[in-house]
């Protein structure tokens, strides 16, 4: 008999949250849907199974990564369609994330198959907070290694927070192969998230390198890039941002706002404002206004 049949969860495919480390970080309402559910989809059954026997959790286990054939992906539809409950989670933390399943979701919503899911951990967030750079936007690019010399250039110029995952025995030659883009910023390596040897090296590309240079870095590892340093760009570079700030706040605000996501002075960004708005209306009609913004602190 199905869980779900004695009204326990509905069918449906439920993608679950596990952890990227530290094993009580799981979620309660993560542990009740692995264990009353029909199956559990994984990545890796050796990973997966550490998670379920620290809690007594027995299931049968469908292996599901990038590699597996179209006909697995059928088979767990063909499952959904028995109205069966799964859930699907991946080695360490969100899945979909850098993670494969994103074809089996299309696939169930196309068929109109329950799917929900299950927030919990993910190593992108606790990277951002423990690299101490802004986070009021920030840019989650997956695998630097699977990105081409194009999409860095894409995003050089991008006023957030960048992070990327990687594998340890590709972090110096990427971190190498970033600074020729991103020699403008700071960068974090934070690696093994929420377990005992965390760890978080922050400063230029340079000094970076040299701390791993003649290691042998292990786990979990996100690289995180700080937002450009202001001395690399021009007032003109900012104008974008500000209009686009303008648009929703008034100026004093957007000044604070557009300042602090390019790490810039509010001084200098409060001039390329005036001068923005300037060439957009003429000074009379927005005098009072001015002088009512003009105390912008350096």
């Amino acid at each position: 008999m199905h869980s779900s049949s004695v009204g326990e969860i509905a069918p449906g495919l439920y993608v679950t949250a596990t952890p990227i480390g530290n094993l009580e970080d799981i979620t309660l309402r993560a542990l009740h849907v692995l264990r009353v559910c029909d199956r559990i989809v994984c990545e890796d059954t050796r990973v997966s199974t550490k998670l379920l026997d620290a809690y007594n959790i027995k299931k049968p286990l469908i292996v599901y990564h990038d590699r597996s054939a179209d006909v697995v992906r059928h088979q767990i539809v063909a499952h959904l369609q028995n109205n069966e409950a799964i859930a699907l989670i991946s080695d360490a933390g969100t899945p979909l994330i850098s993670d494969p399943g994103f074809k089996l979701v299309n696939e169930c919503m196309l068929l109109n198959r329950k799917v929900t899911t299950l927030p919990g951990a993910s190593a992108v967030l606790p990277a951002a907070i423990l690299s101490g750079y802004a986070t009021h936007a920030i840019t989650f690019l997956g695998f630097a290694s699977n990105l081409s010399s194009r999409d860095f250039e894409l995003w050089r110029t991008s006023p957030t927070t960048l992070i990327f995952f990687e594998a340890p025995h590709k972090l110096v030659q990427e971190l190498s192969n970033l600074r020729k883009f991103f020699k403008n910023r700071k960068v974090a390596v934070v690696r093994e998230i929420t377990k005992i040897h965390e760890e978080v090296i922050r400063g230029s590309f340079d000094e970076v390198l040299e701390h791993f240079l003649n290691k042998d870095p292990r786990g979990e590892i996100v690289i995180v890039l700080a937002p450009p340093e202001s001395e690399t760009l021009e007032p003109t570079d900012i104008d974008g941002d500000i209009a686009l700030a303008m648009s929703t706040m008034s100026l004093k605000d957007s000044v604070a706002l557009v300042a602090e996501m390019r790490g810039m002075s509010k001084g200098v960004v409060y001039k390329r404002a005036i001068a923005l708005r300037n060439s957009i209306m003429p000074r009379k009609n927005n005098e009072r206004g001015f002088q009512q913004d003009a105390d912008i602190d350096e």
